[in-house]
């Protein structure tokens, strides 16, 4: 994988498919937010005290925490603002996500492979939230656009 450019039959795709998502629910940062992380959580339990170091009880924070949800939304917020800059200067996508990480001090404790795990978390998120109008064309256009943001986090911002 390398950093290129997301093509616009990639990215029109996703840019649906999330407005999709933003209008299905009045809700959708917190709700789309905690179901990503409900989903990585399920596929890597550990995940948990690397990402939210606050958690003590996985099961109760998913359910309760208004720390958690606030997460959650604040990562859903990121994803609409990577979604609306696809097709920019990935570069500015890179600033917002050194601002992020330097302002939360677990980011530094996760490795690279958890990107990897949140990208199929939020593809899982999406198949669930869309059901069958998220099809195999859009999960293909995600996966793209997830593995170019990983990269950038991974390779330019993890490795710095």
């Amino acid at each position: 994988m390398s950093r290129e450019s997301i093509k616009m039959d990639t990215i029109m795709p996703v840019v649906d498919s999330w407005n999709m998502v933003k209008k299905l629910d009045p809700s959708w940062s917190e709700n789309f937010g905690v179901l990503v992380f409900q989903k990585l959580l399920k596929a890597s339990p550990l995940s948990l005290t690397l990402l939210l170091p606050f958690a003590t009880d996985g099961e109760k924070i998913l359910e309760n925490d208004t720390q958690f949800k606030a997460v959650a939304a604040e990562t859903a917020y990121m994803v609409d603002f990577i979604v609306s800059s696809l097709g920019t200067d990935m570069d500015i996508v890179k600033m917002q996500l050194e601002e992020t990480f330097a302002a939360h001090e677990n980011f530094k404790r996760v490795r690279p492979e958890h990107w990897t795990l949140m990208g199929k978390a939020m593809l899982e998120a999406l198949g669930e939230t869309l059901g069958d109008r998220f099809n195999s064309n859009m999960a293909d256009c995600w996966a793209h656009a997830c593995d170019s943001v990983s990269f950038i986090i991974t390779e330019e911002i993890m490795a710095q």
